[in-house]
C-alpha cells in the first residue's frame, strides 16, 4: 500500500504525555476501552461518569439528600424548566420564584439577599 511505502522507514515516537494520561486513566477508571467503539468519546466517558456518579451518591448520607438526588435523576424531572412563559395565561414566574424553585429542585440551601 502507498501508506506503507511512505511510512515504512519512519519510527513511531514515544509520546510521554499520552502515556502519562493513559496510566492516570487506568488508575482512576480501570482498563482503557478496547473495542470497536473505542474511538468514540462516549465510550471513554461511561467509565468516568459511572465513577463520578457513584462518588456523588456516596456523599449523600441523609435520606433527604438521597431523595433529592434520586428525584433529580428521574427522566423528565426538569421538564418544567422548558415551559413557555405565557403571561396571557398567567404562566410565568418572577426572578425570585425561579431562584427558589431551582434551589428547592436541587435541594440546596440558599440565602436570599434583598437589596433595600
Amino acid at each position: 500500500m502507498l501508506q506503507d511505502e511512505i511510512l515504512g522507514g519512519s519510527q513511531l515516537l514515544s509520546d510521554s504525555l499520552a502515556e502519562s494520561l493513559k496510566s492516570r486513566w487506568v488508575a482512576s477508571y480501570g482498563p482503557a476501552p478496547i473495542c470497536q467503539t473505542a474511538s468514540k468519546q462516549s465510550t471513554w466517558d461511561k467509565s468516568g461518569i459511572l465513577a463520578e456518579s457513584t462518588a456523588v451518591e456516596e456523599t449523600r448520607t441523609s435520606p433527604f439528600q438521597q431523595a433529592c438526588l434520586l428525584a433529580a435523576c428521574v427522566p423528565h424531572s426538569g421538564d418544567w424548566l422548558l415551559a413557555l412563559p405565557l403571561t396571557v395565561y398567567g404562566l410565568w414566574l418572577d426572578d425570585e420564584a425561579v431562584h427558589i424553585s431551582v434551589a428547592l429542585r436541587l435541594g440546596s440551601v440558599f440565602i436570599l439577599v434583598v437589596a433595600v
